[in-house]
């Protein structure tokens, strides 16, 4: 009975682990030029309305642009030659648990904060090669060569 018990959680913690990781965290609003997504190791060409997903990485080519919106209102917009990772995303007021974790690489953003800055400040960060900005409400334009 003990090895039942067992084995059944350890199947709802698996497939509990499985559901977030696919939990759709935003969309993609706009995409011209060359715009990929790396999901789970596999590029992938992204296009307007594309669902996106926590630890996705998101880049745009040379000619490339991009624009995207997250479950609590975060808007990005990636210019030309640019990347970023949707690190940590987690929205659920009625739990009360909250993540924004973004980390650009290269090129160029920029940042329109959502709700999530303000219902659990302090869990909103974007982070870059140089260091970490924590959000607390606001607009921003990163540039990274």
């Amino acid at each position: 009975m003990k090895l039942l018990i067992g084995l059944l959680c350890l199947i709802h913690i698996t497939l509990g682990s499985a559901a977030a990781a696919s939990e759709v965290v935003g969309f993609v609003k706009t995409a011209a030029g060359t715009t990929s997504v790396t999901r789970e190791g596999v590029v992938l060409p992204i296009t307007m309305g594309d669902k996106l997903f926590q630890k996705d990485t998101l880049e745009t080519g040379n000619d490339g642009s991009l624009a995207i919106i997250l479950r609590d209102d975060t808007t990005m917009s990636l210019g030309p030659d640019s990347r970023i990772v949707i690190e940590s995303f987690i929205f659920a007021p009625k739990k009360g648990r909250f993540s924004n974790i973004t980390k650009m690489t290269k090129g160029i953003v920029a940042y329109i904060s959502g709700k999530t800055v303000s219902l659990a400040p302090g869990k909103t960060l974007f982070k870059t090669p140089m260091g970490m900005i924590g959000i607390r409400g606001t607009r921003f334009l990163v540039k990274i060569k």
